[in-house]
């Protein structure tokens, strides 16, 4: 497994990256990762994933950076979603 944070530009990013048994498209029915995606979207922000069975999973998240998280035509939303 390899961990790697990074700063670019005006965002942050982690990205996970392992040699495992990976999984499909089809693998579950849950919302959990739809959920993080809109999530991450709220605050300008988004998530990639790249799975291959039997090669391993890379998953790429990224925020921006600003004062307060948010993106300004989000804002209420933002605001909604943290309170």
């Amino acid at each position: 497994v390899s961990i790697r944070i990074s700063r670019e530009r005006a965002r942050t990013q982690v990205e996970v990256v392992d040699d495992g048994v990976g999984f499909s498209d089809t693998a579950g029915e849950g919302y959990g990762l739809l959920s993080i995606q809109e999530r991450l979207q709220i605050v300008g922000g988004g998530l990639d994933i790249k799975a291959t069975p039997q090669r391993g999973t890379r998953v790429r998240v990224w925020v921006p950076l600003s004062e307060d998280g948010c993106k300004e035509e989000t804002l209420h939303e933002c605001q909604d979603s943290t309170g």
